[in-house]
């Protein structure tokens, strides 16, 4: 069993690799499974016994993003404490080092963002659940988790799409800051 989970994940990494290279070279539209699979030295057939599609692909670069920074997994202090968490600060210089370019995404864009959303959501809100369990909040967890990946997905894309003149430190902190905003108003008691 672990000799075919390693073989998967090697297998899965390869194709993360040779996509991510095609995307620092072209623009996402322009991109084929088939580029994909040749780039990573493999058949159509093998990309698709792992993902459904490209933006499937993608997604889950994304979720491998958040799982190895542990974005959004803070502890109750973490949320609300004046310093960004250390894993929001890594997210942003590990982006600022990438400049994946979102506004590339065609058709698939707006999908891919949903799920993106939605999928950091349910991370978001898991994590909420048992930082403050035990704790009565003002707004409903589902409400504040909602609230908080809109944030971080939006701004991130916006970050990223326009290049404004704001460093990645100074991105963290705004964000920080409308974050724990959201978070001191959701924990106050009546």
């Amino acid at each position: 069993m672990k000799q075919i989970n390693r073989q998967t994940h090697r297998t899965q990494s390869a194709l993360k690799v040779a996509f991510m290279q095609l995307l620092q070279e072209s623009n996402y539209a322009s991109i084929t499974v088939g580029d994909i699979a040749k780039r990573a030295n493999m058949g159509r057939s093998t990309f698709y016994r792992h993902y459904e599609s490209k933006p499937d692909i993608l997604l889950s670069w994304h979720e491998d993003i958040f799982r190895d920074l542990d974005l959004g997994h803070y502890t109750a202090e973490a949320w609300l404490d004046d310093n960004p968490p250390f894993q929001l600060t890594a997210f942003f210089e590990r982006m600022a080092d990438t400049r994946m370019p979102f506004h590339d995404f065609g058709n698939d864009g707006a999908y891919i963002l949903r799920e993106i959303g939605s999928r950091f959501t349910q991370q978001i809100e898991s994590n909420l659940e048992n930082s403050f369990s035990g704790i009565e909040m003002e707004i409903p967890l589902p409400v504040v988790a909602q609230a908080l990946a809109g944030i971080y997905v939006w701004i991130f894309q916006w970050w990223i799409m326009n290049n404004p003149p704001y460093s990645s430190k100074q991105m963290t902190t705004y964000t920080h800051r409308m974050v724990q905003g959201i978070m001191l108003s959701a924990t106050r008691s009546s």
